[in-house]
């Protein structure tokens, strides 16, 4: 039976939001922080960790009850994908996390091979389907309330002809996936010297880049929840204020602008 949707009263599911940007400009901070703010709603994070940067940006941030989870080791693809089984199981949980989904499609691929030194075509298969249902499991998360924050490495690549397009860096395939099933994208990057005055920023300031743009991808399927809580009309969301990551947190937990 299908089920009818009431399009008319505000959405109670969390949105998911993937954050891409070069290494090192703080993604697993990011995530960390919003785990604090998560912390600091009454609830706590489950994070799987791809990277091991989880455990250090964790402490920074000062989080004391959220999970983490190795997902590193052999197996780590399976258990990525039944890490969503358990965030829908626990109550206590108010964030998924995965950081990142650029080395889990590696995790996924090296699984695939087993004990072979070079993949086949098979694998290829094998990591699009392991990833795909990674993805669908945070989508079930997303829809029984809880936000998801996925991060990923920064690439370039020729896209319907545009070169050095910045995107998240996975697997062609999975790229077109991913962005299909999120609710917004953005773009990690650091305010230049020479944008920085345009921008309204201080040089070296942080932000997420949300604005539609040729040159890099991004996307926002309703930029209400984002409005009411601090995105700019220019599609910027600077993250220099101590605020910025606990009104993001509630941006894409969809919870009313309380300030």
């Amino acid at each position: 039976m299908l089920k009818s949707i009431n399009y008319q009263e505000p959405s109670s599911t969390g949105l998911m939001l993937p954050i891409y940007g070069p290494p090192g400009m703080g993604k697993s901070s990011i995530a960390a922080g919003l785990a604090a703010a998560c912390e600091a709603d009454g609830k706590r994070a489950v994070m799987g960790d791809t990277e091991l940067g989880g455990a250090a940006a964790l402490r920074r941030a000062g989080c004391k009850t959220s999970a983490l989870l190795d997902l590193t080791v052999a197996g780590g693809a399976a258990s990525a994908r039944a890490l969503s089984g358990h965030v829908l199981n626990d109550e206590t949980c108010g964030l998924f996390v995965l950081d990142t989904l650029t080395e889990l499609a590696v995790t996924v691929l090296r699984d695939a091979m087993g004990d072979r030194d070079m993949p086949e075509m098979r694998d290829y298969g094998k990591r699009k389907m392991g990833t795909m249902q990674t993805i669908r499991g945070a989508r079930d998360v997303a829809a029984s309330g809880r936000p998801v924050i996925i991060t990923a490495q920064q690439g370039t690549h020729e896209i319907e002809g545009l070169a050095n397009v910045f995107v998240p860096e996975v697997p062609k395939n999975d790229r077109q996936d991913l962005v299909s099933q999120m609710d917004a994208v953005a773009r990690l990057r650091m305010a230049s010297s020479v944008d920085a005055e345009g921008l309204g920023l201080e040089p070296g300031a942080r932000y997420l880049d949300f604005r539609t743009d040729h040159r890099h991808m991004t996307k926002m399927r309703d930029p209400e929840p984002f409005f009411a809580h601090g995105l700019r009309a220019d599609g910027i969301w600077p993250l220099n204020s101590e605020d910025s990551l606990d009104r993001l947190y509630k941006a894409i937990s969809q919870k009313g602008n309380e300030s």
